[in-house]
């Protein structure tokens, strides 16, 4: 009789992984149901944890929006001879 069982799923070597995730400072989890999948993200998600930040974006936009219409200003000027 055997003292250890070796579990394979599809293939993979569990105790492989487990190993693995041991030597790379990780964290081995088995879920072979979907119920134990979403406490495993569950807990994924409390240890990598979520942080909101807000950003202004539009200081890109609205330089490029003035220097195009600087331009198209510049260029209708020229087109109906009204510059000195």
């Amino acid at each position: 009789m055997r003292s250890e069982q070796v579990a394979a799923v599809d293939g993979v070597d569990l105790h492989v992984r487990e190993g693995e995730a041991e030597r790379t400072g990780g964290q081995f989890y088995d879920a072979p149901s979907a119920a134990q999948l979403e406490k495993v993200y569950d807990d994924i998600g409390s240890k990598i944890g979520l942080r909101k930040e807000r950003k202004d974006a539009t200081h890109w936009p609205l330089g490029a929006g003035v220097a195009l219409l600087i331009v198209a200003a510049g260029l209708s000027l020229a087109w109906q001879q009204k510059l000195p």
